[in-house]
């Protein structure tokens, strides 16, 4: 019976947060991306002149042309010969511009009067690619009485599924689940470069996030799940990280379950992971480093120092994937130095054994930097192998890092956006950011995807913060001084940071700011009022009832802009 008992305790410890990021992944997993019909033809525009032409069986009257564009970057028109034999030219568009318009359905609205003999893509200036067309009438059918001119093809194109002749495509309007989205543009078309080792369109961070993303996109190709399934996995594995995170703190797996349930409901999260972002990996990293020293904390108070040893080289390791990934990783330092430096000169639990001098602490810290160096150096050499052949490695990385410098300190500085905010309104969300929409103006239909955070969870963090110093001043708990110097050291540094801001920059403190609720949460429960137990309850119901009021607004759920403005849009400031 004893066995039995210690195997159901042992088994719910790993059960509870398997099921918990099970049915995360499954929430989160909802229309992530389109499954299956993804444009994957190629019609390469790699000269100049070089044209698709749609000759009509007899004049044809229509609305719309759609068309995907793969990578490109060059310049093509549009032209029409009419029922008259007048040739007009429709557009010319530039594919350069910013945004680009690639890997995305783009379409072309014509003169509803107009009756066309014959439509012709004609490229002015390489390279351009095109994924798939398709031409719909007045009434919204797909146009499939044509045949094709294209001069001449080459080995470059690959055209079986160019033309849309027996279905419409999946998803060719303005749609978040075929194309690409906000920032995507950067890291899915520079992580597509990488793999096909051809200059890079995005070099303003450290690579490594970009280079995960592109292991996606080797697995499922070119398409909206191929860029977006590495950002949604690390949004899934943080759920047995802050679960367990929140039991190591707290030595409680009811604790585990709130922090785990409230990580699992937050806006930020559930949006920021479904999209090729490289936040969500350096949080992952952040979180995951942040836990290890907690462990090495630990490790030096029992005494077990060959333990400890081992979690410094483990959070090194993490620290230097987070800083590959994003520079933001640097502000962990401010919590991880002191930490680091007191336990291993000052803290003394023990008399110093000769393998336990200060020089010989001085040497491993030495070498764990040299290791952080290397491993973080070690993540430029794809982009060296692309970008930096005439000069050697540490030029290049110099000239890469001088680079991304300017950047940040220059272009970031001076560019303004519509949805930048300051670091003190973060928690307020008084900015939410909207990063997709799309507005029918006929049948009032709207889908949106905005980054924000669950009012219940970001308003509330504020005040359990706060508590949790008064409480620390009280007890001098140094797991609650952990707490709050990890919410610190990420939050903090943005007072100095004078470059353009976003709302998300928060989310790397969102793991933290839960635990703070949490010990709030778990602290209620352990006294005997029973009408704070209530509260903790009826606040949790509150965090998944705001989730699923908000659902529409974070997920690009297509929705009646009457539930928009009647129950989402409670600032002036918001715009969804």
């Amino acid at each position: 019976m004893l066995n039995l008992f210690k195997t159901l305790i042992n088994r719910r410890n790993w059960l509870i947060p398997l099921l918990m990021t099970i049915a995360y992944a499954i929430i989160s997993g909802v229309d992530l991306a389109q499954i299956g019909g993804n444009p994957n033809a190629t019609w390469m525009g790699n000269y100049e002149s070089k044209n698709i032409t749609f000759i009509f069986d007899k004049p044809t009257e229509f609305h719309s042309i759609r068309y995907f564009l793969g990578l490109s970057n060059g310049k093509f028109k549009v032209s029409v010969q009419t029922e008259s034999d007048a040739n007009l030219q429709i557009m010319e568009i530039d594919t350069s511009s910013y945004p680009p318009p690639v890997y995305q359905w783009n379409s072309i609205i014509l003169n509803q009067n107009l009756f066309i003999k014959q439509l012709s893509f004609s490229i002015e200036s390489p390279i351009v690619e095109f994924k798939q067309f398709a031409i719909f009438d007045n009434k919204g059918k797909l146009v499939t009485n044509y045949r094709i001119s294209m001069g001449y093809s080459n080995s470059l194109d690959k055209i079986d599924t160019l033309f849309a002749t027996t279905k419409a495509p999946k998803n060719y309007a303005p749609s978040i689940k075929s194309s690409i989205v906000y920032d995507e543009m950067y890291y899915a078309i520079t992580a597509y470069q990488y793999i096909n080792r051809i200059p890079l369109y995005a070099t303003n961070h450290p690579p490594l996030g970009t280079l995960i993303i592109s292991l996606g996109i080797l697995i499922f190709g070119m398409n909206p799940l191929g860029w977006r399934v590495m950002a949604y996995l690390c949004g899934i594995i943080m759920i047995p990280l802050i679960y367990h995170f929140a039991k190591k703190i707290f030595k409680s797996n009811r604790a585990a379950i709130f922090a785990a349930l409230l990580l699992m409901f937050d806006f930020m999260h559930f949006t920021i992971n479904r999209y090729a972002l490289i936040d969500s990996i350096v949080t992952l990293f952040i979180c995951a480093e942040y836990l290890m020293i907690f462990i090495y904390i630990e490790n030096q108070k029992l005494g077990k120092l060959n333990s400890a040893q081992n979690n410094l080289w483990v959070v090194a390791l993490f620290f230097a994937l987070a800083l590959a990934t994003k520079w933001t990783a640097l502000f962990s330092l401010a919590a991880l130095l002191p930490i680091v430096i007191y336990y291993e000169f000052f803290y003394i639990i023990q008399p110093a054994s000769k393998q336990n001098t200060k020089f010989n602490k001085f040497l491993k810290l030495a070498s764990i930097s040299i290791f952080i160096i290397i491993l973080y150096c070690s993540s430029f050499i794809p982009q060296y192998l692309i970008q930096g052949e005439s000069h050697n490695f540490l030029h290049f990385i110099t000239e890469q890092h001088l680079a991304m410098w300017r950047y940040h300190t220059g272009y970031a500085v001076t560019h303004h956006h519509e949805f930048e905010s300051s670091w003190w309104s973060w928690p307020l969300m008084l900015r939410p950011q909207q990063i997709y929409i799309w507005i029918n103006l006929i049948t009032k239909q709207s889908a949106s995807v905005v980054l924000m955070g669950n009012p219940a969870i970001w308003w509330f963090s504020i005040v359990a913060t706060l508590l949790m110093v008064i409480n620390f001043i009280k007890t001098r708990s140094w797991q609650l001084g952990f707490i709050l110097l990890a919410i610190a050291s990420q939050y903090l540094p943005y007072i100095l940071i004078k470059r353009t801001s976003f709302i998300y920059y928060l989310y790397a403190v969102t793991p933290f700011m839960i635990l703070a609720i949490t010990w709030a949460l778990d602290a209620a429960l352990r006294r005997p009022e029973t009408s704070l137990k209530k509260l903790v309850w009826i606040y949790l119901i509150l965090v998944i009832g705001l989730f699923i009021l908000f659902y529409p607004a974070i997920s690009g759920l297509e929705i009646h802009r009457n539930y928009i403005y009647r129950y989402l849009l409670w600032y002036q400031s918001w715009n969804f």
